[in-house]
């Protein structure tokens, strides 16, 4: 990295984030390094969202609001990537927050390898965890990228990242404003499409909040669950299937996906609502099961994920709830 300073953006979409955003905000503020800009989207909040980050701008410098109306998480995102200046871009949402060497910990690995994308694999999800205990990292070639950022064992969202800026510029990146949900999946997997050196960490340094019942990935919403299947349909055109690292990656994790969607189905009560769509997740897995068994990219605890949504899907909804349960129980604070 020739610039031994690098600036850092901080974008952070914020919609209804009231009671969070200013954890969020001083998190960020808190950083290790020295030269950081925060650049938060107030996205039409009809809450008191908006008024927060002023008060907070107010204050620090390196805070630069943006108002905007209401357009969804991928315009927000866009519309800070549009004025950002930092020679790396950091996405955090605007429910979470993070650790204060979070960006000094991404830079120095960054710096070692020469990575393009730097990805921590590892995060805080609930109160009880403890820190990483052994901590590593390895550069993955772009195949094994690519695989990563489909894979279902990666948290299929933009934060916990660093990425050149001039990666994404210069291959005229930006989030897809026809998908709310899902957005981030193809955002990251072009992004692996393009970078030459991808570094994966295991550190523990993002706060992933997942009892905000208003979040995209807490609600439940048949739009929404359409949405990220529309998602990972329009990525499969965009993939080298075939690679067989590639295809089994892309299949388990629409496997999963076809599980979550049941599971969610009967949970909600919404099944016989949703009938023809409840039948082809279901067929989905029954094409794809042998292939998922046999498969050596699937881990076991995958298999049965898929074995299970097929055979004993109403189990699966049993043990969701109970997840779900444990889940606001063990709120981050």
């Amino acid at each position: 990295m020739k610039n031994e300073n690098p600036k850092v953006s901080f974008i952070i979409p914020c919609y209804n984030v009231e009671p969070y955003i200013e954890k969020c905000i001083n998190s960020i503020a808190r950083q290790t390094i020295s030269d950081i800009e925060i650049l938060p989207v107030d996205d039409g909040s009809p809450d008191g969202t908006g008024k927060i980050l002023d008060r907070l701008a107010e204050k620090d410098p390196r805070i630069k609001v943006i108002h905007k109306e209401n357009a969804g998480v991928s315009a927000a995102r866009n519309t800070a990537l549009s004025v950002a200046t930092g020679d790396y871009i950091v996405f955090v949402d605007g429910d979470d927050f993070i650790a204060d060497d979070y960006a000094e910990y991404m830079l120095t690995l960054i710096n070692q390898t020469g990575a393009d994308v730097f990805v921590s694999t590892k995060h805080y999800n609930s109160k009880f965890e403890e820190p990483t205990k052994k901590e590593s990292y390895k550069v993955l070639n772009r195949e094994e990228a690519i695989a990563l950022m489909i894979s279902p064992d990666m948290i299929v969202y933009s934060p916990n990242k660093m990425i050149k800026r001039s990666l994404i510029e210069e291959n005229g990146l930006r989030f897809s404003t026809n998908l709310f949900y899902g957005e981030g999946l193809t955002f990251c997997t072009n992004l692996a499409k393009v970078a030459e050196r991808v570094c994966i960490g295991n550190r523990k340094i993002y706060y992933y909040r997942r009892n905000n019942v208003g979040s995209a990935t807490t609600a439940y919403n048949i739009d929404k669950i359409l949405n990220g299947e529309k998602a990972l349909i329009l990525l499969k055109d965009e993939l080298d299937m075939s690679s067989e690292l590639i295809r089994s990656t892309w299949t388990m994790h629409m496997c999963n996906y076809c599980v979550g969607a049941i599971v969610r189905e009967i949970g909600s009560g919404k099944k016989n609502e949703h009938i023809e769509h409840y039948k082809r997740w279901k067929q989905f897995l029954k094409d794809h099961i042998i292939e998922m068994v046999l498969s050596k990219y699937v881990r076991l605890y995958r298999k049965g994920l898929i074995i299970g949504g097929l055979f004993a899907p109403q189990l699966l909804s049993l043990v969701d709830k109970r997840r779900r349960k444990k889940i606001l129980n063990s709120e981050i604070e």
